[in-house]
């Protein structure tokens, strides 16, 4: 449909083409509302998403480090008892 044409038409209705022009107007205003804040939110979720990677990282690098002192201190005290 022509753009014109339909501007045209909804003038003709008087009130009620004004009435459907901020009816839709109010509509796409909320519509690119909830835009912005479904962005905003994938955005948060992506960056705690990222963040608990990064701490998930750390804490198996952490455990892995307590194995190996643990093995250290089994083999020291494995050493002692021999003597």
């Amino acid at each position: 449909m022509d753009p014109s044409h339909l501007a045209t038409s909804i003038a003709s209705q008087g009130l009620l083409g004004i009435l459907l022009v901020v009816v839709g107007w109010v509509a796409w205003s909320k519509d690119r509302e909830l835009k912005t804040e479904r962005e905003a939110r994938i955005k948060d979720a992506k960056d705690y998403t990222d963040l608990a990677l990064k701490l998930q990282a750390q804490v198996i690098e952490a455990v892995h480090k307590l194995a190996d002192i643990l093995d250290e201190m089994k083999k020291l005290m494995a050493s002692e008892v021999k003597r």
